[in-house]
């Protein structure tokens, strides 16, 4: 399974952060004060963890699935038609390209920092005119997702497949719970 690694770092440090800042609010506690302050807090805390610890990436002999924040995919092998990582891992199929919140795309110091040898041994599918992207070297989480699927799906893109996509309704109903507490409680 794939997942960001900045993501979990990310959702980590802000609820320390959250949890610090509540504080002095729930000790000695203040009602007033959480009853305020409480809601919001947990809505950034749950925004965060749903766009940044939620997203996943697995790969298995079915094909594909990607759990992004609101929605879950579930592609086999015969219905990608490409894989690209220009600003993340994307997987193109007949219902759309899917972007992996799960993979994103090195930044521009790892791009820099890189060296040729971490280019070598990729699929075949990774090379366009020679070059590769940096999205797909092996030591960024897009490039490692990439050249593992890329690998499978070299071997496996002549078989039939489709691709599926189901909302995600508890994150949706949670959001919104969410929003609606905080909305009342600083009208308040």
């Amino acid at each position: 399974m794939f997942r960001s690694r900045f993501g979990r770092v990310f959702t980590v440090a802000t609820w320390v952060v959250l949890a610090v800042a509540q504080a002095p609010v729930l000790f000695p506690v203040d009602i007033n004060g959480i009853a305020h302050s409480v809601p919001l807090t947990a809505l950034l805390g749950f925004s965060v963890w749903a766009a940044f610890w939620r997203p996943a990436l697995s790969v298995d002999d079915r094909g594909i699935r990607i759990r992004n924040v609101l929605a879950d995919y579930d592609i086999e092998w015969g219905a990608v038609q490409q894989v690209d990582t220009k600003w993340g891992l994307t997987i193109f199929t007949a219902i759309g390209k899917i972007t992996a919140w799960a993979a994103p795309a090195p930044g521009r110091h790892s791009a820099f920092t890189a060296s040729k040898d971490q280019g070598r041994f990729l699929p075949e599918s990774t090379y366009l005119v020679g070059t590769i992207r940096p999205g797909d070297l092996s030591t960024s989480e897009s490039g490692a997702a990439a050249a593992h699927i890329r690998r499978v799906w070299e071997t496996r893109r002549d078989e039939d497949g489709v691709a599926t996509r189901r909302v995600n309704l508890p994150v949706i109903a949670a959001f919104a719970v969410l929003v609606l507490a905080t909305a009342i409680s600083l009208s308040v």
